[in-house]
């Protein structure tokens, strides 16, 4: 499986995907393969406001299948000034900073209890892969093996480190305190 065949796949879930339809959404990631862009760029842009954008510039929104060509002309155009910095617009743009600072006194309790906010999260604030809370990628999170000596340091890491569809990652940050934070997606 190409990057670019992995990359549709795991975007399904994404908001313009049913508008496109299976092949024409392939035909979008093929596409921006060739134009030079990784797995996670694509999945980026396949999940990115871009998508919606090709659509409404082709004055669609009557109910039709949007068209992969209709976002070749889009990307053509200039949707491709967004990657001035590609690796940073992957993993930025469309999300904001979250954090949550909590004591445990083991790595298995903190992951436990880092799992309830997230539940918490998901029941308070919704499901959706746009609900902007760190239980939006999923429960769960990624262990950092870094211990920081305050939670600012890791709420720092974290957020230079973080992509914003990946679990949220948790690290130790001083006597029983740990730090679970991420960029989540708006």
């Amino acid at each position: 499986m190409t990057h670019a065949e992995l990359a549709a796949s795991r975007t399904t879930d994404a908001y313009m995907h049913d508008s496109y339809g299976e092949k024409a959404w392939l035909v979008c990631a093929k596409y921006l393969a060739l134009r030079g862009l990784t797995g996670p760029q694509i999945e980026a842009v396949l999940r990115s406001k871009h998508m919606r954008w090709a659509d409404d510039c082709e004055g669609r929104g009557n109910g039709k299948k949007t068209n992969s060509a209709a976002f070749r002309r889009y990307w053509a155009k200039g949707g491709e000034d967004a990657f001035p910095n590609r690796e940073r617009w992957r993993t930025k743009m469309g999300a904001h900073s979250c954090d949550h600072l909590f004591k445990a006194k083991s790595k298995e309790e903190a992951e436990q209890k880092a799992k309830d906010f997230q539940y918490q999260e998901q029941h308070e604030n919704g499901h959706g892969p746009y609900t902007g809370h760190l239980g939006t990628a999923g429960i769960g999170v990624q262990h950092i093996a870094i211990e920081f000596k305050t939670p600012d340091e890791a709420r720092e890491w974290i957020l230079e480190n973080h992509n914003k569809w990946d679990l949220p990652m948790m690290a130790k940050c001083g006597d029983d305190l740990w730090m679970l934070a991420g960029l989540c997606s708006s």
